[in-house]
């Protein structure tokens, strides 16, 4: 990092430091009455803490209706099947997009060989491994918004849920990935190389992992035998990956929306706080030996700065 990043840096942290300082001194010097008539509406208003509140309750609500707000819930049975054949259309359709640059003309035309055995891949066996991943994440998050209710949504026994929850759709999707890849392995040794040793394929849930954030990613596994080369599972897995990463979203926009909600709240109360103090003798002359300091040290460091650079 040159010189000039070093002071540009921090004269930007001084600056803020020292806009601080002064709204703290310029505070202080007004009237007893005017900061009370502030302090009266910052208690008075929320700051959009209650809307996010609201928001995550009516996303539950809409969870619970579509899914049910039982674990053994029968309309599940149907409302699964159709959020993961909705949300792996909508990949599958970018995915599509992606490989024929954006033409949608192409959509009417045949796709490439590849194309169709990817297609057909995906929605004749990878499908079935996306539905048993959001099989596990609703059933955890339907237990951790129950705990939520009770404990609250920023409860340690809602984030253990929430780890839970992730940490079982990553190893049944991992574990979903290694079937597929080793029933396609089976199926290859059995029709083309009957007669060649089968190679064992060890379950490595982490191998490979990154490769799956880029959607447009084709993973084929290449296998050698006696008959030749042979490249085959076509399978798109980072759209599986997505499909399944999606359902994660009910956990992150509850906990988020409880974040933002606690952390408004927190700033409301420390502009509060700042409030009663500067209205103090004591407060007020905080203020103002700190601003004082800060130009102080600022002139010092840049004095420094240019006498031995």
């Amino acid at each position: 990092m040159s010189t000039t990043d070093i002071l540009g840096t921090l004269g930007s942290i001084f600056t803020i430091l020292s806009f601080a300082s002064s709204v703290f001194v310029g505070v202080a010097m007004a009237t007893k009455k005017f900061r009370e008539n502030i302090i009266k509406e910052l208690k008075g208003r929320s700051f959009g803490a209650a809307t996010l509140e609201q928001l995550a309750k009516t996303w539950v609500m809409i969870f619970e209706r579509y899914f049910g707000d039982r674990v053994l819930s029968i309309k599940q049975l149907l409302t699964i099947p159709i959020y993961t054949l909705t949300v792996s259309c909508v990949y599958i359709g970018v995915w599509v997009l992606h490989n024929i640059h954006g033409d949608i003309t192409a959509i009417f035309r045949p796709f490439s060989p590849l194309m169709r055995q990817s297609l057909h891949d995906y929605f004749h066996e990878a499908i079935f491994v996306a539905l048993v991943v959001d099989i596990f994440s609703i059933s955890l998050t339907r237990v951790a918004i129950r705990a939520g209710r009770v404990k609250g949504y920023l409860s340690i026994r809602f984030f253990l849920l929430f780890a839970l929850a992730v940490v079982a759709s990553f190893f049944a999707f991992t574990f979903g990935l290694f079937f597929l890849r080793v029933l396609d392995m089976v199926r290859l040794y059995t029709d083309i190389a009957p007669q060649d040793p089968m190679p064992i394929m060890p379950y490595k849930p982490i191998d490979g992992f990154s490769v799956l954030f880029n959607l447009f990613n084709a993973p084929t596994v290449i296998h050698v035998t006696s008959r030749g080369w042979f490249a085959t599972y076509f399978i798109p897995e980072p759209v599986l990956f997505y499909t399944a990463l999606t359902t994660q979203l009910s956990f992150v926009f509850i906990i988020a929306s409880h974040l933002l909600a606690k952390f408004t709240l927190f700033v409301r109360q420390a502009s509060i706080k700042m409030l009663q103090t500067a209205g103090t003798t004591a407060g007020a002359a905080s203020g103002i030996f700190a601003s004082m300091l800060l130009w102080m040290l600022a002139i010092t460091f840049f004095c420094a700065v240019a006498a031995f650079h």
